[in-house]
């Protein structure tokens, strides 16, 4: 009797000891996931316990937003800086910052980062723009050390018909368990944490095609670990139709410039970005505005009548906070214009330049007076191209709005519009004159 219950004891043991050691390797990924599916902490500390609660988090604590208020950074002298310069360039959806963007995509000393919170953010940029602050600081933060995440990760499975580990990168992790559902996770989990589905999860990298240097051609088409630096061209693969980037590969690349920036549209109150500049006193902020009536002629050939009246309103309420904000921080924040680079792209080029303390290159400046004197004639009909003659659109808003939704734009953003300097329009017939100035001198210029 005694030996049978002897073996049936060791017979447990075993089993506990076969179970304790799949679900090591199942369900506690902790060892396997470092900090690719958490932006600023790893699964140990409930990050994904807390994602239900944290749609309802929009603000970071208060403690924290007035103690940027209270100390925004001073400047810092390119002579004592360390490291490369940190641009951040905050915009709003459809506000023609894609030329903006182009000054650091084409420059070659430059790594420059188109709209990096896409990756987090499925709902539309500007609806949503205010959420989750703590996790786009945090992914911004990373870019800047040139720390980049990987979206997916290959997680170690359990193949219910081999009874065989396997490495599955489709799975979704929620609660430090392996999902292989959508419908077993929060609704907005996928919102919070991982990225659009087709955007960036199979290249690591959202909008890979508006980037020159992930594109090159001679990393484009090879395999993720065979892709170096020294196999570079400087010549970018038109269609972008390329194998998933090396993260190793992109932090050589950032770690090797003079300059590292990123365009942002998804970070849209000023309180969060004065935190992020606290905690880093030798970033340089970049505030671009555009007119809120190109802005809604814009949006409006995107978005339906659901999303245009709100993201206006949104916009609004930010541009005119950020306005008040930048015109007593003038160190490491500078105040841009949509209508003023459109007039003179060189000019602002080389006054952001100056701003960031980096000589503007000879190719950038060439480069400048090309897009100037042309642009791509089946590029203008795309709303997402990097080519489109910014001149041309400064104004275009006026023979495509009706004065009735003019009106409207008006009306809602009328502080906002007196602080940065646009004009009004009181009827028709201004409206459609295009002799009648719709802008005046930049109050911040």
């Amino acid at each position: 009797m005694k030996d049978k219950l002897l073996l049936l004891l060791l017979a447990l043991i075993v089993l506990v000891v076969v179970v304790f050691r799949i679900d090591r390797n199942v369900i506690d990924i902790k060892e396997y996931i470092v900090h690719d599916y958490s932006i600023e902490s790893d699964l140990s500390s409930g990050l994904f316990e807390e994602l239900e609660k944290q749609n309802k988090d929009t603000k970071l604590p208060a403690k924290n937003i007035n103690s940027a208020l209270a100390k925004s950074p001073k400047k810092v002298a390119a002579s004592s800086r360390k490291g490369p310069v940190k641009v951040l360039l905050i915009t709003a959806h459809r506000s023609g910052s894609t030329f903006l963007g182009e000054l650091f995509n084409e420059n070659p000393d430059a790594f420059y980062l188109f709209e990096p919170l896409a990756g987090i953010q499925g709902e539309h940029s500007t609806l949503g723009c205010a959420k989750n602050p703590t996790k786009k600081l945090s992914l911004l933060r990373r870019y800047f050390e040139c720390d980049t995440p990987s979206f997916y990760q290959s997680v170690p499975v359990l193949d219910v018909a081999t009874k065989k580990l396997k490495l599955d990168k489709n799975r979704i992790i929620h609660g430090g368990k392996v999902k292989s559902r959508t419908s077993e996770m929060p609704s907005n989990a996928i919102e919070m944490e991982m990225p659009e589905h087709g955007r960036c999860a199979r290249s690591n990298l959202c909008f890979r095609e508006n980037h020159n240097w992930s594109c090159d051609t001679g990393i484009c088409k090879v395999p993720q670990d065979k892709q170096s630096s020294d196999k570079l061209t400087g010549k970018k693969d038109g269609r972008c139709g390329c194998t998933p980037l090396d993260t190793s590969l992109m932090n050589e690349m950032c770690r090797s410039k003079k300059i590292i920036a990123q365009k942002v549209i998804r970070l849209c109150d000023i309180d969060h970005i004065a935190q992020l500049a606290a905690d880093q006193p030798e970033l340089k902020v970049v505030l671009f505005f555009r007119d809120p009536r190109g802005i809604y002629g814009s949006r409006r050939k995107l978005v339906g009548s659901r999303v245009l009246k709100p993201s206006i309103n949104m916009t609004c309420t930010y541009y005119e906070k950020a306005l008040d904000f930048a015109s007593s921080n003038q160190d490491n924040f500078i105040a841009l214009r949509y209508e003023d680079m459109s007039l003179e792209p060189l000019e602002t080029a080389r006054k952001i330049y100056e701003f960031i303390g980096e000589p503007l290159p000879a190719s950038l400046e060439r480069w400048i007076n090309a897009s100037k004197a042309s642009s791509d004639p089946g590029e203008k009909n795309n709303p997402y191209s990097t080519q489109r003659n910014s001149t041309y659109t400064a104004t275009k808003w006026r023979s495509e709005n009706s004065f009735a939704a003019v009106d409207y734009v008006q009306k809602t953003c009328q502080s906002m519009m007196q602080k940065a300097g646009y004009n009004f329009v009181r009827n028709e017939q201004q409206l459609t004159d295009k002799t009648f100035p719709l802008f005046a001198k930049f109050p911040l210029a």
